[in-house]
C-alpha cells in the first residue's frame, strides 16, 4: 500500500509540474495572433519599401536614359573637341615661332650694335 501511495504521490507531482506549464503555454498561445499581425505589418512595409526602391531605381534609370546624348551629338562633340585642340596647338606653335623670331632679332640687333661700337 505504501508503494502504491508513493506511485500516486509521484504521479501527482508530475501532474502539478504539467499544470504549472499550462498558464505559460496559454500566454504564448495568446501572443500568436498578435505576432502574426505584427508579421503581416512588417511584410507589408517591406513590400512597400521594395516597391519604393524599385520606383526610385526605375526613375533613376529612366532619368539616365533621358540625359544620354544621341550618337550624332557625341560624334559632333568629338569633332569639335579635335578641331579646338588643333586650333589651340597651331596658336601655341605660332606663339613659339614669334618668340623665336623676336629672340633672333634681338640677338642679331645686339650683334650689329656691338659691331658698330667696336
Amino acid at each position: 500500500m505504501s508503494s502504491e501511495f508513493e506511485v500516486l504521490k509521484q504521479h501527482i507531482i508530475e501532474l502539478e509540474v504539467e499544470n504549472a506549464e499550462i498558464p505559460e503555454l496559454r500566454k504564448k498561445l495568446a501572443e500568436i495572433p498578435e505576432l502574426r499581425k505584427k508579421l503581416a505589418e512588417v511584410e507589408a512595409r517591406n513590400l512597400q519599401n521594395d516597391n519604393t526602391s524599385n520606383n526610385i531605381l526605375s526613375n533613376f534609370n529612366s532619368g539616365a536614359v533621358h540625359h544620354e546624348k544621341p550618337l550624332e551629338e557625341k560624334e559632333m562633340d568629338s569633332f569639335l573637341l579635335e578641331a579646338h585642340k588643333k586650333i589651340v596647338s597651331s596658336e601655341i606653335k605660332q606663339c613659339n615661332k614669334e618668340k623665336k623670331l623676336h629672340t633672333e632679332s634681338m640677338t642679331s640687333s645686339g650683334q650689329e650694335a656691338a659691331k658698330q661700337s667696336g
